[in-house]
């Protein structure tokens, strides 16, 4: 567990100094700034019943300091792998096998939103309560009544911070008695009255999501549901290979290294310390035995149905979004099920190291996987900071404040390699106006003009001083 919280740490390192803030984080920080009744007003304006308590929580986390937001998403990120290994070392009873997927999780780059923006940290916060969930159903004849009270309690109100997996909790204890090694029959199992509580909980507040929720609202424009959505996960799961997109531009490595702690020394720290934890890893031996492959089957199964079921929340408004935050806790689901089916098949037993090939190979893969964190992470802060200076120059010069969108230059052309990572393209000119109007009070907003100003030059973002010119486009870093 020292090793999945050690190469955790190392592959997320850079969001370990101060947070630079990004499209949410402005409105949900003044909402939170309300208090009382106008919060509440606020929040259930913007989702209804469902996420009342995000916005205040998130506007806590970034109005509680600049290093709080990467704290708390570096310690969750964590806590939820070290969840999702215990989950896996109990369900296939092989600790070697579970560890190597715990470390997959921890150093994995494909939800990397989730924990570079504060905003979407209720994915990982989501996940983590789902992960416990489903280790203590697995442990439910050893967790004290007074402890399973208090979780319930946090159950409750983590579904009004976000409803993003609440499809999936709704079904965990039905989950927790399939993924069970000798699973008794159903009736036995839930006997204990208490163990009804968290379900229960979930399928009420999915009943309020479904009758109550804004449908006058613009995140909810009709159709409401698209049922040919649900499989959609399943279909786009290529898109998953986009994450290495910008490995080839040594453009993006340079503007991400402008981000990173220490640089590329920074860099080149953490690989050596996290190739050199995987080589630390004694040759031990594999207690488990074979995999149960009927225990398998129903894993797998289990697995598949509550990604489906987790996915379901992207679909309300009649499409699917796959972008990387939402990729956080779904990730977990694959990963589970895939390394499931490698035991099944047979092909586990990796960290037994019985040949130098196979500590080569772990390690090339978790080294990738720690350079992608870092170039994403990288880049995501160098976007959100451009955005933030754009608002400090239009300040500055009153007569940029009418900005042609199209006027605003990108010499390093990050917008195709990363505009499905991100989510749209790198400059945010819709979320110009809210640091604008909060860090320049007073002033009127600059009016984002969709026809070009009259005798306004375009706006270039040098990346080497961090700073907006008007003129022709430098070169690249």
């Amino acid at each position: 567990m020292l090793l999945i919280a050690w190469l955790g740490l190392l592959s997320y390192l850079p969001l370990l100094q101060r947070y630079v803030w990004a499209i949410d984080d402005y409105p949900l920080s003044q909402m939170a700034r309300l208090g009382g009744a106008a919060y509440l007003e606020n929040a259930f304006y913007e989702r209804g019943v469902w996420r009342v308590l995000q916005h205040g929580l998130v506007g806590w986390v970034l109005n509680g300091g600049p290093w709080l937001p990467g704290l708390l998403a570096i310690g969750l990120h964590i806590l939820t792998c070290q969840f999702f290994y215990l989950v896996f070392r109990r369900l296939c009873g092989r600790q070697e096998d579970a560890l190597l997927l715990a470390l997959i999780a921890a150093c994995s780059p494909f939800g990397f939103q989730a924990l570079t923006w504060t905003s979407a940290l209720p994915y990982v916060l989501s996940s983590l309560v789902l992960w416990a969930s489903i280790w203590m159903f697995l442990r439910i004849q050893s967790i004290p009544k007074w402890a399973w009270l208090a979780w319930v309690l946090i159950l409750a109100a983590s579904l009004l911070v976000h409803e993003h997996l609440l499809f999936a909790f709704a079904f965990v204890a039905g989950a927790a008695w399939l993924l069970s090694p000798e699973p008794e029959h159903w009736r036995t199992w839930l006997n204990p009255s208490i163990r009804w509580f968290p379900p229960l909980i979930a399928c009420l507040y999915l009943a309020a999501y479904v009758i109550w929720k804004p449908k006058d609202h613009l995140l909810y424009m009709e159709p409401h549901f698209h049922w040919p959505s649900v499989l959609s996960p399943l279909a786009n799961l290529w898109r998953w290979l986009d994450i290495w997109d910008p490995f080839p531009s040594t453009a993006l490595w340079q503007i991400a290294a402008s981000e990173w702690p220490w640089g590329w020394f920074g860099l080149g720290f953490c690989v050596v310390g996290g190739v050199a934890a995987l080589w630390m890893i004694p040759v031990v031996s594999n207690g488990g035995g074979e995999v149960d492959k009927v225990q398998a089957k129903r894993v797998i199964m289990t697995l598949l149905i509550l990604f489906l079921l987790a996915s379901l929340i992207y679909v309300p408004g009649g499409g699917y979004s796959l972008d990387s935050r939402k990729r956080y806790p779904l990730f977990l689901f694959l990963l589970g099920g895939g390394g499931m089916i490698a035991l099944y098949w047979r092909w586990g037993v990796t960290l037994l190291w019985q040949h130098w090939q196979r500590r080569a190979a772990i390690s090339l893969l978790i080294t990738a996987l720690m350079l992608a964190c870092w170039l994403h992470t990288g880049l995501w802060r160098a976007e959100a900071r451009a955005t933030r200076l754009l608002s400090d120059f239009l300040a500055a010069n009153p007569s940029y404040r009418q900005v042609y969108a199209a006027k605003l230059v990108d010499p390093a052309k990050i917008s195709p390699p990363t505009s499905r990572l991100h989510g749209q393209p790198w400059i945010l000119t819709n979320y110009v106006s809210q640091p604008f109007v909060m860090d320049h009070p007073g002033l009127a907003p600059p009016d984002l003009k969709e026809t070009p100003g009259a005798g306004i030059p375009s706006l270039v973002y040098d990346y080497r001083i961090r700073e907006w010119k008007a003129g022709t486009p430098s070169a690249v870093p």
